[in-house]
Parts: structure tokens; sequence; C-alpha cells
């Protein structure tokens, strides 16, 4: 800058009327253009590009409508309003496919604007997805999800999740902000649907507005079928139409318009229980499932102290996070009792609070493995575990982390109730459950509108009935009178090493 004083090369670009270049389109201007940019830099300077596939990030809208069909013809990209629009449609859709999604492919149409090529008009909200990472874990078996050519697709809202969906016609999805929504349709969504339409001369020369003469059409709504959502809760939205869950996955009413008022998942929910972890019978919301998958650890430790108002992490340590984001961030002062310490994923938890500056007592059946698995620290209190070191632990901790079996749970939440609400409504009590510890109850009507969400193995074989007992303690910690969140990941594994070069949890592969 000092060399150059913000100076770039500069050049005149006349835009000419027509081939006989006699006279302007518009009045000349000098441009400079920013690839001339590293040529103002010295030789030694380290210059890099990076390249982006054109059909994700670049749809310019800049020229007239008879400029756009005169560069059509001459196989010159139109950069119109119609060719704009279709682009986007177009990033969708290649999106979806890219994930494995059944997604019909363009056809060529031409509108005043010149020929272009027009597939299913697909829009995905940035609240639904705004990038790719996102996007699939909106769809967790694309290889369900089919679109016609004819299609009209909105989905708008951050707790949608599209499990299984046929579309030939216009559907149009919206959720408001602490609303959960399954799309579960086995069967077609079959209606008559949008359809873009050319303007008559007439229209074009002025009847009909601007923005549809820069395009050269118009979209006739035939049929649309409209979801829209705005009281919080967890609902599905299935062949038999819109229904309202309740926590244990059940339906509640089904309805066809709009849905009664949602009540309260929870007998006494923390924030975060309607918040970005969509913690409770919801599956875990994208921000939760990257920390997850950087680190489980990191998931529970989050749920438990992270600020409501602030981002969620997406890495599994959070001694990064703890100087910007206020009060309720985790505290060098902060006690946290930790139970299953010596457990895969207790030992993470652990290593996390330590990490972060916190205090750890953990109550343990088995010392001399907690001597050997667990980081060696003076801020770590090991107790034997019984019924008095569960009353110990908790009198001196502010929450806990449960990440063990059995029913304790409830004397853990029982005692830390005693402490009365935590500060900015945290939770006292983070549970590690498990996910599909309701499936194993399911009628036979709810499994078959889900074909194989109840023919798992943790499901089919459900050893000791483990997943009865993890709904059990679930019920025990909900009736404690303590404030708590419960976390139900899928199948955990060990054996990764993050990018930290420790040992971190990771879900299956088809998440990772």
């Amino acid at each position: 800058m000092r060399r150059t004083e913000g100076h770039l090369p500069e050049f005149i670009n006349p835009k000419f009327a027509d081939e006989t270049r006699t006279a302007f389109k518009s009045p000349a201007r000098l441009e400079c253009m920013m690839q001339d940019y590293p040529k103002v830099l010295s030789s030694s300077a380290r210059v890099g590009f990076t390249r982006y596939p054109l059909e994700f990030g670049y749809f310019p809208c800049k020229n007239d409508i008879a400029t756009a069909a005169r560069l059509s013809a001459a196989g010159v990209p139109p950069h119109g309003a119609a060719s704009s629009e279709a682009a986007v449609y177009h990033a969708n859709c290649t999106l979806l496919r890219l994930l494995g999604a059944d997604v019909a492919p363009p056809e060529c149409r031409t509108w005043r604007g010149g020929t272009q090529e027009v597939g299913p008009a697909v829009v995905l909200s940035p609240s639904f997805a705004p990038c790719f990472s996102e996007l699939r874990l909106k769809l967790p078996a694309p290889g369900r999800v089919r679109i016609s050519l004819r299609s009209n697709l909105l989905l708008d809202g951050d707790g949608i999740v599209v499990e299984s969906l046929d579309l030939d016609g216009a559907l149009t999805v919206k959720a408001a902000p602490g609303v959960q929504l399954h799309i579960r349709c086995a069967s077609t969504v079959r209606n008559a649907g949008c359809e873009f339409v050319a303007l008559t001369d007439e229209e074009q020369r002025g009847e009909a507005p601007e923005e549809l003469r820069i395009r050269g059409y118009r979209l006739v709504r035939h049929e649309v079928k409209e979801v829209i959502v705005a009281d919080p809760g967890l609902y599905e939205l299935t062949d038999e139409g819109l229904a309202r869950l309740d926590a244990n996955g059940d339906t509640e009413a089904r309805e066809q318009g709009a849905p009664r008022k949602a009540e309260p998942m929870f007998q006494r929910p923390c924030r975060l229980a309607a918040g970005r972890f969509h913690l409770g019978r919801a599956p875990l919301g994208p921000r939760a499932l990257a920390a997850l998958v950087a680190g489980a650890s990191a998931l529970l430790v989050a749920a438990a102290f992270a600020n409501p108002g602030a981002p969620a992490p997406a890495r599994s340590s959070l001694a990064r996070r703890r100087s910007s984001t206020g009060s309720s961030e985790l505290r060098g002062d902060e006690v946290v009792a930790v139970f299953g310490a010596t457990g895969r994923t207790g030992r993470l938890v652990v290593d996390e609070l330590l990490r972060a500056g916190c205090k750890v007592v953990a109550p343990v059946r088995n010392a001399s493995k907690a001597a050997e698995v667990l980081t060696e620290d003076e801020r770590l209190v090991i107790l034997p575990s019984d019924d008095e070191a569960i009353r110990v632990a908790c009198s001196q901790a502010s929450a806990a982390v449960w990440c063990a079996e059995g029913e304790d749970v409830a004397a853990v939440g029982a005692a830390l109730a005693e402490h009365g609400p935590r500060e900015g409504g945290l939770p006292r009590v983070v549970m590690c459950s498990s996910a599909a510890v309701t499936r194993p109850t399911w009628s036979d009507a709810r499994k078959q509108r889900m074909p194989g969400a109840a023919d798992i193995p943790i499901v089919r074989l459900n050893p000791g009935d483990i997943l009865g007992g993890k709904r059990k303690a679930e019920d025990l910690l909900r009736k404690s009178g303590a404030s708590y969140a419960i976390v139900r990941p899928t199948g955990l594994k060990d054996g990764s090493t993050g990018s930290c070069g420790r040992s971190s949890l990771m879900m299956s592969a088809s998440w990772t």
C-alpha cells in the first residue's frame, strides 16, 4: 500500500451499441480488474489462487433481456435475470445429486432472453442449509429423495430434516425457529404444481411488472402443497399429513392445517433443550453434529456450559472459546462431577473439562483403572463410587455430566436440584443417552410409517435391554427436579485421531 498508494492499473471499457462500434450503448468508464492486483506485487510476493466451480457461486444478473438473447445466440453466457434464476436452481439440484438424491436432469428451454437449461426449481434457504456440510446432515438418507423435472421445492427452516420424499409437483415447507420437522413421505407427493409461462408480447411491452419483463416469463401456481409450522415443537410430515409428536416420538395430534400450540417437551427443560443442540427426542442439529464428529466429549461439555446465545463449538477443545462469550462459559472455579469417568466417553469429558480449566470430581468403582486411564492432574479428585460419593460430589459440584449406566442419575439430579437454577438457565445435569431408546416400543403402525428405522442392529439386538435402561434413566432424571439436557447420539466409535492430535469419538462413517 505504501508503494502503490492503493492505485491499480486502469483501462477504458467502452460498451458499444452494435458491431459498427460507432456509438456507445452507455457512457464509457474507467475500470480496474481484481485479477490485475498481483501485477502490482513484488517478484518475491507469495501469490496463490483458488478455483471454485462456477455453478456453485457465479450467478451474475447484469444484462437486459435483449442483450442476454443476443449473447445466448452467439454461444456466450447471457448473464441475464432468467439465466441467473435458473443457475440458482441448478446449483441446489447439483448439491442434492452430489449427496445421492435422484433429481431429474435439466432440459433446454428458450425464453425471450435466450436458450438455457431449466431443471426442477429447488430453493434451499440459508436457514435450512447454508453450506454442503450442513445439507448432508439434513438429508440422512439421500437415496430416499426423488424430485421430478416439473417439480418446485422450497425448504426454509433450520429444524427441517428430509428423511424421505418423492416429489412430483410443488411443495413449500417453512419451519419457524424452535420447530423440529421431519419429512417422512413414503408415497409420491403429487399435485398440479407450478409452471413457468412465457410472457405475451403485450406483457413484455409493458403490461407485466418489470421483475417479470427482465426474465421474460412468469410463474403460474396451479397447485402447491404448503406446510408452514410457526409454533415450537417436534413434528413429522408423512403421507397422512402433519403431526405433532410428544417427547417419546409418539403422535399427539395429526392435523392438515396449522398445528396447535406446542406444549413444553420436558417437565423442566433448560434453554438448550429447544436451542441449537436440539436435545431430547429430536435428533442432534447440524452444529451439534459437527461438535459430535469433532469429539463427543466436546458436545457434552458444550451442552453443559455453552452460552446459549453463542455459536456452538465446531471442534473438540473448548479452551479457545473461554475468553469472549460471556459469564456462562466454562470458568476456572467451576467444579463438575463426571459419572462414568473411566469409560470411553467419560474420560474424554474429563480431559475437556481439565483442558478448559475446571475442577473435576469423579466417583469411580475401580480406582486402579481410574489411575490408569484418567489424566493425572491436581484438579481431578477421584472418589470411591457409592451413595455417599454421590452426595459428596454433588455437594461440591455446580453441575454434572452423566456418562454412566444405571438409575443413580436420579440421585445425582435430586442432589443438584438443591442448588437451585443455574445462571442463564443452563442445565445442572447433562446426560449422555443413546439414539433409538424409544424405538423398541414403537407400534407396528409407526414402524410401517418409517421402514427400516426400527430394524437396525442396536434395536434388533438391544443387549440386556440397554435401550430400555437408558430410557428409564432419562425418565428418572426428568423427575429429579434438576434442570437437565439429554443427548441422544448415534453409534460412537473411538480409535480416531482429531486434528489436535488426540483421540476423539467419531460417529459412524456415513456421518463423517
